[in-house]
């Protein structure tokens, strides 16, 4: 099955070119036009501050994927976009809801 995403869900999203990258959902800008694909989610990409519509099929929960993708890119753009969420992680005390028990 399928993820399914809302507003504020922590994501790791890829966008064509690049590696996946930690991101929020959030609600979509005025001034940045929906594509015509029907399956998508405004994202906030941590550390650059930038955003775009990503689809579904390229986004996968953050905490579930954590540990798997974190590593993935050692540039210091990227440590810095992990540094950003687990600061607002930490600040928001945002649960992990993917925890297994």
């Amino acid at each position: 099955m399928a993820d399914t995403y809302k507003l504020g869900d922590l994501v790791w999203a890829k966008m064509k070119g690049f590696s996946p990258w930690p991101g929020k959902v959030i609600p979509a800008r005025e001034s940045v036009k929906k594509p015509s694909k029907k399956h998508c989610h405004f994202i906030y990409f941590f550390g650059s501050e930038n955003y775009a519509w990503i689809e579904t099929a390229n986004m996968k929960p953050y905490f579930k994927y954590k540990a798997r993708l974190m590593n993935a890119n050692k540039t210091s753009t990227f440590k810095e976009a992990v540094d950003c969420i687990e600061k607002f992680i930490g600040e928001n005390n945002v649960e992990n809801e993917n925890q297994t028990s």
